[in-house]
């Protein structure tokens, strides 16, 4: 049997409280609470910059011979096995995937799941997989380091995902409410999505503490709260010298960290941004362009509009045009 499927990414961990106007989202603790204010809001901040959408696509058994082909899908997307066994190839390289094990390609590679392989695990052979299926969608008109930062596929084993007993109770949700649709459930998934990506990159973090990537910068107990200062009021007027002294860092030892975990300079991060915050609005509001200039820290016109064509590759007035959305009356 040969199937063709859309992609994904991965799930994690969470505890859903369902009322009768809101959906309230208790997340674990996988970070400690010192981390946690500086970390959440900014990946929050972040990922609401992408428009970030997602949802279960496919959840089904697959009986031998069978097969999936991801390699025209340009979106993010995890494959989870719960049964049975499959193996995911990427350019020359195979993983095999048993019970329990995630799959998470971010970036949206080509890549097969193969039921039927000849040089399978003898677990993997001739039964049938459970498997399910997820994807993220991004606006990325502007690349951010966050997504940067992740391997082509990543694969979370069993046992790293039995470590979290959230994170496998959202896995069960995610086939019940899939598999048991009732009204709402598009809406549940979409939302429980955007929770998961964030604790995809808690997960992340945990399994390479020592990385130096921008994800560990989210996370890191002097460059995490540096992130949220900018992120809180990115229009102030930041400098080394001040978020030094609010974080109680030497200006050269903040210039170094954050250069070695961003990947840029603290005042670069901060111009872009302020740019990506402005991209935004031009999208999404009706605000002037002097006054999206203003709202991220530019008293100047001509300032603003330099500093955007510059990171956009054109005018703020061209990219508005652009990109704007149609209001719906």
């Amino acid at each position: 049997m040969q199937r063709s499927a859309p992609i994904t990414i991965l799930s994690i961990t969470v505890i859903f409280i369902l009322r009768a106007d809101r959906l309230f989202i208790k997340t674990e603790r996988s970070i400690s609470p010192r981390q946690r204010p500086a970390t959440m809001p900014v990946l929050s901040k972040i990922l609401s910059e992408f428009e970030v959408e997602g949802s279960v696509y496919f959840c089904e058994v697959m009986s031998p011979p069978w097969s999936l082909d991801f390699s025209d899908k340009k979106v993010a997307s995890f494959h989870c096995v719960r049964r049975g066994g499959c193996s995911l190839k990427m350019g020359d390289t195979t993983h095999w995937l048993g019970p329990g094990d995630v799959a998470i390609v971010l970036k949206g590679e080509p890549h097969i799941i193969d039921g039927q392989a000849a040089a399978a695990p003898s677990f993997q052979r001739d039964v049938d997989t459970l498997l399910v299926c997820g994807y993220f969608s991004f606006r990325q008109d502007f690349p951010h380091p966050l997504f940067q930062a992740f391997p082509p596929v990543l694969i979370l084993r069993e046992e790293e995902v039995a470590k979290s007993v959230w994170l496998k109770s959202s896995l069960d949700y995610l086939v019940h409410e899939t598999s048991s649709p009732s009204p709402g459930t598009p809406h549940i998934l979409n939302r429980m999505t955007e929770v998961l990506l964030v604790q995809f990159f808690r997960c992340f973090i945990s399994l390479d503490p020592e990385q130096t990537t921008f994800v560990a910068a989210l996370f890191d107990k002097k460059i995490g709260p540096a992130l949220q200062l900018l992120h809180s009021e990115p229009e102030k007027a930041w400098t080394l010298d001040n978020v030094a002294q609010t974080l109680g860092m030497s200006r050269a030892s903040l210039a170094q960290r954050f250069t070695t975990l961003t990947g840029m300079p603290l005042f670069t991060y901060l111009t872009d941004l302020r740019m990506r915050q402005a991209a935004n609005m031009l999208r999404t509001t009706d605000l002037s362009v002097a006054e999206i200039g203003e709202a991220v820290g530019y008293m100047s016109d001509a300032a603003f509009n330099r500093t955007f064509r510059k990171f956009a590759g054109k005018s703020a007035l061209s990219y508005r045009s652009d990109t704007k959305k149609p209001r719906i009356t």
